[in-house]
């Protein structure tokens, strides 16, 4: 996604594409509904094909999500590099000490 122009995700697209695709289906259900309600979901699909767009745009509600949802991710993040590091200088002192053989110098002689 560029930061000039918004883009649906695929998935948002394939929901989309299959809902336009039972559009074509919806007259033949005019049996069982009413007409107001094949009017209300062309309405939809107009709607979210045509005016979503602009809006989430407009009230910039995307940079918004973003922000919201990113700022747990950025502190989990910087949580698992801290514990990282900690880890790290873990074992390299568990190195350092593991093949030390010098003895203390308050032990008696032949220890």
């Amino acid at each position: 996604m560029s930061h000039d122009r918004f883009e649906y995700p695929f998935y948002i697209q394939a929901v989309y594409s299959g809902i336009c695709t039972a559009g074509f289906l919806a007259p033949l259900s005019l049996i069982w509904y009413p007409y107001q309600w094949m009017v209300a979901y062309y309405c939809l699909i107009l709607f979210l094909g045509l005016g979503l767009r602009p809006i989430i745009e407009r009230l910039r509600l995307i940079e918004i999500s973003h922000h919201l949802l990113s700022k747990p991710f950025e502190k989990r993040r910087a949580r698992e590099a801290m514990l990282r590091e900690v880890k790290a200088r873990h074992d390299a002192h568990a190195i350092s000490h593991r093949h030390r053989h010098k003895l203390s110098d308050d032990l008696p002689p032949n220890w």
